[in-house]
């Protein structure tokens, strides 16, 4: 049942009118919110997942100041890492996945 929940979170997301962006820049891991959203409204957990050692894995909640978020590079060591972001939104859940390469 969650499978279809994540599966149906995705696709909300990527329905957006604009999609939240998760990319590696300069000072970390950055997550862009739509800017029609209400950041003060959006309740965010970012998990990191590591695919070669799970005692490297985290979740943390996102104290959103603005509609971007970073995480600091010295949060997360360097290699490949599975960024998922679970948010709600106006009632409604999101989720957003990326592979990331640091």
């Amino acid at each position: 049942l969650t499978l279809q929940k994540d599966i149906d979170d995705s696709k909300k997301a990527l329905a957006l009118d604009q999609n939240v962006e998760i990319n590696l820049a300069e000072e970390g891991l950055e997550i862009i919110f739509p800017t029609e959203f209400n950041f003060a409204d959006v309740q965010a957990e970012l998990f990191m997942y590591r695919p070669s050692d799970k005692a490297l894995d985290f979740t943390t909640n996102l104290q959103l100041k603005s509609s971007r978020f970073v995480l600091p590079h010295k949060d997360f060591t360097s290699g490949r890492w599975d960024a998922i972001l679970k948010f709600s939104y106006n009632n409604e859940d999101y989720m957003v996945t990326k592979k990331i390469n640091k």
